[in-house]
């Protein structure tokens, strides 16, 4: 497996380093100056997501794909968890970094563009992890009973755990993200659309928005 299913297999496995390693990766960002020399990237769960997505389609579409159903599930539920963090809590964890960072990269990390930069595509990562993962939701081939081979995204839990990844995400984002994706996305398409995610999604968005220090609740 590559990096990102098998850090998330070794958790599964009641690993330690496996465990402790997800949960660094959904709290903090990490500065990365190493995979490209003199380019500076952040990595953080939204990288990690991403990952783990493109490990996962990967697999399934090799000729003999490994069940990675528990392991999609565990990806989800972490990421509902990081969804209910607000963008603007993810602008300060970059800064902290980047703080941290400034003695040992100063050269880099002169130009305040750079953060601003940095900040900008940790902002686009996710929003591209959220148009992705209401793909699927909103995908009405992940909920066929019938199909010989069953995607890994089709498992219940990970469906349901997704819906809630959208809404917890829209939630945390602010009341212009709840009404674009309820007005925007759900309604208009509402026909077309698998029926239980649009009930989930909405008793997600209802959930959510009940949370406490919820922007929208």
């Amino acid at each position: 497996m590559s990096h990102a299913l098998s850090a998330i297999d070794l958790a599964l496995r009641g690993d330690a380093g496996g465990l402790s390693f997800l949960e660094r990766t959904a709290a903090i960002y990490v500065l990365d100056a190493a995979t490209t020399p003199g380019k500076l990237t952040t990595y953080g769960w939204w990288n990690f997501l991403n990952d783990a997505l493109n490990e996962v389609e990967r697999y399934e579409a090799s000729s003999s794909p490994p069940d990675l159903g528990s392991h999609v599930r565990l990806l989800a539920t972490i990421t509902r968890r990081v969804a209910r963090r607000p963008p603007s809590s993810d602008r300060r964890l970059i800064g902290t970094c980047l703080a941290n960072a400034s003695m040992s990269h100063m050269h880099l990390l002169a130009s305040p563009e750079i953060g601003q930069f940095l900040v900008q595509n940790n902002d686009e990562m996710r929003e591209r992890n959220m148009g992705r993962i209401a793909s699927i939701v909103f995908d009405f081939s992940f909920y066929r009973t019938n199909s010989i081979r069953r995607s890994a995204f089709s498992d219940p839990v990970a469906l349901e755990q997704f819906c809630g990844v959208v809404a917890a995400n829209a939630v945390s984002t602010g009341p212009d993200a709840v009404k674009y994706l309820i007005a925007d996305w759900i309604v208009p398409s509402i026909e077309s659309l698998p029926p239980y995610a649009v009930v989930a999604m909405m008793s997600h968005i209802s959930i959510e928005a009940m949370g406490k220090g919820c922007p929208v609740g």
